[in-house]
């Protein structure tokens, strides 16, 4: 986890794109997958008001991201995050746009 996003500092904020290591169907051909085939999808998700995206937003890995930008910063974030939900709520509602990726392999 420490290799996946720099830890902020009262200079540095982190980011929370870095990359992983390597893309993973080269870690799983290194871990003895074969047949390894990707396929992604669209969704798009109608969020009922700005809590109902916040609290869905911090059910998964997101979550990580914003306890490590410290109290002071994720305040900032969340404080910021709802000024611009609410924004959005109020000129037609807030959709998410999302790309899932689906890999299939077989262990050889």
């Amino acid at each position: 986890m420490q290799h996946m996003a720099r830890r902020p500092s009262k200079t540095k904020k982190p980011d929370p794109f870095t990359p992983p290591p390597r893309p993973l169907p080269q870690i799983c051909a290194e871990a003895g997958f074969t047949g390894i085939e990707q396929r992604s999808e669209r969704a798009t998700f109608a969020i009922r008001d700005p809590p109902h995206y916040w609290d869905w937003s911090m059910s998964h890995g997101f979550r990580g991201y914003v306890d490590s930008l410290g109290p002071e910063l994720a305040g900032e974030f969340r404080a910021r995050m709802f000024a611009g939900l609410e924004r959005m709520h109020a000129n037609g509602g807030i959709t998410v746009d999302s790309t899932a990726a689906f890999y299939r392999m077989r262990k050889a």
